[in-house]
């Protein structure tokens, strides 16, 4: 996703940019050493180095018909877990002593409560919430085996590809001036990642937007509970919330793809949403039923901007090492964030959970400051390029392994 946003970003910034090969490819040597896979790719192929837009929309929609259909269910089973714990919340679970887990959700959350309230109805030897499990449980392993088998890791070793679509696969991806893949890993990425404030800015708006997740993921069924709902009412009052994130993730991922330097005024708005519904929630008396669940089903905001914050944590880093160890830091945030919401909703709260949602509207103006920092930072340094009279170009494309703060023709986006 990152990639293809920032190519977007390129063609409609600088439409006089080279866009075949020719123009920008140097001289490739197969570096054995750092084990770059995307460059031997490109070494070995001896074929026609210019292609067509079409050609190149091909190999896309070829990419996309493999991965889409398996990443799509993937993460709506993610999604249905965590969604599942919150909704088995309002079945009796918490005697036992069970613990909340916690992750987003998003369209699965439409479907899954009409799988959870028929299972609610089971009048078996088990409680109904542990048929939920049970169920959920299932579908998952099985939907492992489909990605084992099915899935291709990278569209170095995926099947099905001709060498001239590997290699335009892999050619179209070296536009962004952030690689492709090297399994070499290299400390010095690590230290320059730890040094990036770009890095502990993006870290910070994971971790402060992930709080809110907390009354999303796993109290959104207790809290209409509250409004004066049944057990398995509140769960199928849960849909909209579904429907109403998914779309916001749509709609959010649509609008950074065709507005270039927009993703960062994309979480802003994702979390006025959230701060809007945060602040609905903490004043509105509980008699006004249309309030409290309009501002239920917008709470999930966040969830857009936090699409968004995943790609620029990838986007503007470069290199390989230091991409991967920027998403597994992003992931850590996303995960303090998961656990540290639920903590600020407790027993003694409910059910209007006052001081939960009033630290979700402060978390929500934190990230809404950090990320206006971030974009005229990005801003700064992209000025600061262009004043050394170095413009963005693909010069470096096929040097090995180049970090962003090493190729002066690096530009971040925002």
């Amino acid at each position: 996703m990152a990639d293809t946003d920032k190519a977007q970003d390129i063609q409609q910034e600088r439409a006089a940019s080279p866009t075949s090969e020719p123009e920008i490819k140097k001289e490739i040597k197969v570096d054995t050493v750092h084990n770059d896979e995307a460059m031997k790719v490109l070494a070995n192929y001896d074929g026609e180095q210019e292609w067509t837009a079409e050609e190149e929309k091909i190999v896309r929609r070829k990419i996309d018909k493999k991965l889409l259909p398996i990443l799509c269910l993937t993460y709506a089973l993610q999604y249905y877990d965590k969604g599942m714990i919150s909704q088995a919340a309002s079945l009796p679970v918490y005697g036992k002593g069970a613990r909340v887990w916690y992750s987003a959700s998003g369209y699965i959350t439409v479907v899954s409560p009409l799988i959870n309230y028929g299972l609610g109805h089971i009048t078996g030897s088990l409680s109904p919430w542990r048929y939920m499990f049970i169920v959920g449980g299932i579908i998952t392993i099985l939907w492992s085996l489909v990605i084992y088998f099915y899935m291709p890791p990278d569209p170095i070793r995926a099947k099905g590809f001709s060498e001239r679509e590997r290699f335009i696969a892999v050619s179209r991806l070296r536009v962004n001036n952030a690689g492709v893949r090297n399994t070499h890993f290299k400390k010095q990425q690590v230290l320059e990642l730890f040094l990036d404030e770009k890095f502990w800015l993006v870290f910070s708006m994971c971790f402060l937007c992930m709080i809110a997740a907390g009354p999303v993921n796993a109290f959104i069924p207790i809290i209409i509970a509250g409004f004066g709902f049944g057990t398995l009412e509140s769960l199928l009052l849960i849909m909209p919330a579904g429907f109403v994130a998914g779309s916001i993730i749509l709609a959010s991922t649509y609008a950074s793809y065709k507005l270039p330097r927009s993703r960062i005024w994309i979480v802003v708005v994702s979390e006025m949403i959230t701060l809007l519904s945060a602040l609905l929630l903490w004043q509105l008396p509980r008699s006004a039923l249309g309030g409290l669940l309009y501002a239920v089903y917008t709470l999930a905001g966040f969830t857009g901007g936090f699409g968004v914050l995943m790609g620029l944590s990838i986007g503007n880093a470069a290199g390989y090492t230091k991409r991967q160890v920027s998403s597994s830091g992003i992931y850590i945030g996303y995960c303090l964030g998961q656990f540290t919401g639920p903590q600020v909703f407790k027993p003694q709260d409910a059910p209007a959970y006052g001081p939960g949602f009033q630290v979700v509207v402060y978390t929500a103006v934190a990230t809404i400051a950090l990320a206006i920092i971030y974009r005229y930072l990005c801003i700064f340094q992209n000025k600061r390029r262009d004043a050394a009279g170095i413009v963005e170009s693909f010069e470096h494309a096929y040097e090995d392994d180049v970090t962003d703060k090493k190729n002066p023709q690096f530009r971040y986006v925002y």
